[in-house]
């Protein structure tokens, strides 16, 4: 296991922590962080560009010329493509770029973005990470002390806004939450500077479940707004029924938007929302909740009384032990 120094704001030594192997020690897949890469800047992308065909472009509605007699080749319009003025023949058209990853990729792939930057000693930690006012040069003198004169991605273990106000003037230096960072983050900054606070943060939950031969996983943490609006569009279609059967077998798809489990602001677009469950710690098996992942309905509210003694007490468990961390649980998604 990876020992790390712990610095305070002037740049000494105050103590030190141990990194797990399982997330700071793997040998880095860099074919899947370029996946996860690729997919975060394809679904940031708007997709709003469109050009005319020459039935969209205004005027051409009269025959430049008549059909014989002139010597020159035949035109009904001077709106086709080969006119100046013209149509665009297979031009773009608004469409939507983002695309799914698979789960497993994009844990591998945040592993190794970790892995790959404790390797080449670029992660930093701080114990405290707070600052009086909201001054740039309160940043500046930070970043000289602990030694760091490149890019530098900031993760705050909860909100700060002294320290968030202080690094907006910086182009280099990106403040962050640490349940909203990300792969392609990671990587486009060369220094990775954490708070003691937000490492132990989740490491505090994973201890207390880790005793008790569980682990955390996290299924999500961040997901953009236009994921959120496509599940809006989808949620208009009436006739797309797809994946009923598994997600929301016993509601109509307008049930599952007034009862709350897909809203119009999602808590994930936000980075305050983050989908957790349970696995056990030797097999790596799920913990049985009653419900399965995304399970929309009254089986997945966290007072469901349809579930066994064992996995209400599993929910009650989970709720419990996240609660103690900082953690508020949603009613109607015991995952959430």
């Amino acid at each position: 296991m990876a020992k790390i120094d712990i610095l305070n704001l002037s740049g000494a030594v105050v103590g030190s922590m141990d990194l797990s192997d399982d997330i700071f020690g793997i040998e880095p897949n860099a074919a899947a962080m370029r996946t996860v890469v690729l997919n975060i800047l394809a679904n940031r992308r708007q997709g709003t560009h469109s050009t005319k065909t020459r039935s969209e472009v205004r005027g051409g509605g009269k025959r430049p010329y008549r059909q014989k007699g002139t010597g020159r080749a035949r035109h009904g319009s001077t709106r086709s493509a080969q006119y100046v003025g013209g149509g665009i023949i297979f031009g773009p058209k608004p469409r939507s770029y983002s695309y799914t990853v698979p789960k497993k990729i994009r844990r591998l792939a945040m592993k190794s973005a970790f892995s790959s930057k404790l390797a080449d000693s670029k992660i930093v930690v701080v114990d405290a990470l707070d600052f009086d006012t909201m001054k740039t040069k309160n940043m500046v003198e930070f970043m000289k002390a602990i030694k760091v004169s490149d890019s530098a991605l900031v993760v705050l273990g909860g909100k700060n806004e002294n320290v968030e106000k202080a690094s907006r003037n910086l182009p280099t230096v990106k403040t962050a939450l640490v349940n909203t960072i990300n792969v392609f983050d990671i990587l486009k900054y060369d220094s990775f500077i954490m708070t003691k606070e937000a490492a132990e943060k989740l490491k505090k939950a994973s201890d207390q479940f880790d005793e008790l031969e569980y682990r955390i996983k996290i299924w999500d943490s961040y997901r953009p707004q236009r994921a959120v609006d496509h599940f809006m569009r989808w949620g208009k279609n009436e006739t797309d029924a797809k994946m009923k059967d598994y997600f929301y077998p016993n509601l109509t798809k307008k049930e599952v938007f007034e009862g709350e489990y897909v809203v119009t602001r999602s808590g994930h677009s936000k980075g305050s929302t983050l989908d957790i469950t349970l696995i056990h710690k030797i097999n790596g098996t799920d913990v049985d909740f009653g419900s399965g992942f995304d399970y929309f309905g009254e089986k997945a509210h966290y007072n469901y009384s349809g579930v066994s003694p064992e996995q209400k007490q599993n929910r009650e468990l989970l709720k419990r032990i996240m609660e103690e961390n900082g953690f508020k649980g949603l009613p109607n998604e015991w995952w959430h």
